[in-house]
């Protein structure tokens, strides 16, 4: 799997990187958002729990799919903007609580 940063922008308002990216994967499926998560958050030096992978979209036919990703500069910040959805979606049952931990993780 290689993801390449198509165009990268900061938003001042929402503190913020928005990334377009596209994923090139040769002979296996599309990516989880997981694995993006930790390959944008590695590509562009940041933490991949700050990281929200908004949509991926695989190209029928073709081993291409594009996306679009937020890289949040803090917890508060992405705590404050995301919708709970979205979070379940990239984090997990509950999404994260404050500490960076998931729900899960916070009751052991």
């Amino acid at each position: 799997m290689d993801v390449d940063v198509v165009d990268k922008k900061f938003n001042p308002l929402l503190e913020r990187d928005e990334v377009e990216f596209t994923v090139t994967h040769e002979g296996e499926p599309t990516p989880g958002l997981t694995e993006i998560r930790k390959v944008l958050g590695a590509k562009l030096n940041s933490k991949a729990d700050l990281t929200v992978v908004d949509s991926v979209y695989s190209h029928f036919g073709s081993s291409n799919s594009s996306g679009f990703a937020k890289i949040y500069k803090n917890e508060e910040m992405l705590q404050r903007i995301e919708a709970k959805h979205v979070l379940t979606k990239n984090f997990g049952e509950g999404g994260k609580e404050e500490g960076g931990e998931t729900k899960e993780e916070s009751s052991k």
